[in-house]
């Protein structure tokens, strides 16, 4: 329950904790509403690096993803690498983007998670985007979208192509989508 209102309504450990004493003493608990902040228009404007090096390597030796799959989602324009080394992962539709969450590749220090309020081995962030697009995230689509995966992240979007990949081609119409977009109002995690 902690872990879960620090992520959804940005609290510190320690005001969570309160909360739930709180909320526990009276025998109920109640909700906690944080209104969503939508932005009117999106406007890509991360700084990336020339090259996705850093993101490649990550991806390949870190998280066990085949070069090749890689390759391809970087040549399609899907990923990218900031000038901080962390993967971005573009969302786009009808070939523009409409928003990205980046994954750190390099493991965060201790001072660090304190200063994100994280105890993530990785930096995690998803960008706010307009309300329509909130609902989207890091997608791939081949033909028309009649079969269509959900994942919770890119990473499990990645990893199921991977494992499936000649059997959606197979199929053919298919939709990858994460929805990343959903969590903790597009916070630093």
């Amino acid at each position: 329950m902690i872990q879960y209102l620090m992520a959804m309504y940005d609290m510190t450990k320690e005001q969570a904790r309160i909360k739930v004493s709180q909320d526990l003493k009276g025998g109920k608990i109640e909700s906690v509403q944080k209104e969503q902040e939508y932005l009117e228009s999106f406007s890509y404007t991360e700084e990336e690096q020339p090259t996705t090096f850093q993101a490649h390597r990550y991806l390949v030796k870190e998280r066990k993803l085949p070069n090749r799959i890689v390759k391809k989602f970087i040549e399609n324009g899907l990923i990218r690498e900031s000038v901080y080394q962390e993967v971005i992962f573009k969302w786009k539709k009808n070939q523009c983007v409409v928003g990205y969450s980046k994954q750190g590749t390099v493991k965060l220090t201790k001072e660090q998670q304190k200063r994100y309020r994280t105890e993530r081995t990785y930096f995690k962030y998803i960008a706010p985007t307009t309300e329509e697009d909130t609902y989207g995230g890091f997608n791939y689509l081949v033909g028309q979208p009649k079969n269509i995966y959900f994942f919770e992240s890119a990473i499990d979007l990645l990893s199921y192509y991977t494992l499936y990949e000649s059997e959606l081609h197979s199929i053919g119409d298919f939709w990858l989508v994460s929805y990343e977009g959903l969590g903790a109002g597009k916070k630093n995690c």
